[in-house]
């Protein structure tokens, strides 16, 4: 007990110092949403452009090619694999993509086949994508090239995933889980 209590009360002064440091966004543009894996931080910008910095942020490189949507930012941003999911839901045009990362670099962006609506609820496990897509919650076992609609949930409404593993898919409905 003392020896905790020792290395609790050695820790508390460090934290106490610890400072804030700025990271700049790519291109002073303010970030929309924002993922690690590992040491690298993704993120989708307002202005509908995903970056990636392998360095805490001191550095960004655009991922992929051809996204051209207007400037109006960021609905969903995934990674599962190799494959970086995004969509955007500006009203008009399509809206959901991926890039696949060869071992080099990141291809270019693709449409996804789905594009009813864009794609905001997501997951995976090891094996599957799922997706809440307008007739309900869906998975696809090729990165999203084809879908398959599941079993529904026993509720009605506005479906949020939260998270999924091998075993079990979780999801919500207010406070049904």
């Amino acid at each position: 007990m003392i020896t905790r209590l020792r290395i609790i009360l050695f820790l508390i002064p460090f934290s106490l110092l610890a400072q804030w440091e700025p990271i700049y966004p790519p291109e002073g543009i303010q970030i929309n949403i924002l993922f690690t894996e590992d040491n690298d931080l993704y993120v989708a910008t307002v202005l509908a452009k995903v970056y990636l910095s392998d360095n805490n942020g001191d550095s960004w490189e655009e991922i992929g090619e051809n996204l051209d949507l207007p400037p109006y930012g960021a609905d969903m941003l995934y990674k599962m694999d190799d494959y970086l999911f995004f969509s955007q839901n500006n009203g008009e045009g399509d809206s959901n993509f991926r890039s696949y990362y060869d071992g080099n670099s990141w291809n270019a962006w693709e449409t996804l086949s789905y594009q009813s609506s864009a794609i905001t609820q997501i997951a995976s496990n090891s094996t599957h994508v799922f997706a809440v897509l307008s007739d309900g919650v869906n998975y696809s076992t090729d990165y999203g090239d084809t879908w398959t609609l599941m079993n529904q949930p026993p509720i009605e409404g506005y479906l949020t995933i939260h998270y999924a593993s091998d075993s079990y898919l979780y999801v919500s409905y207010g406070c049904s889980l």
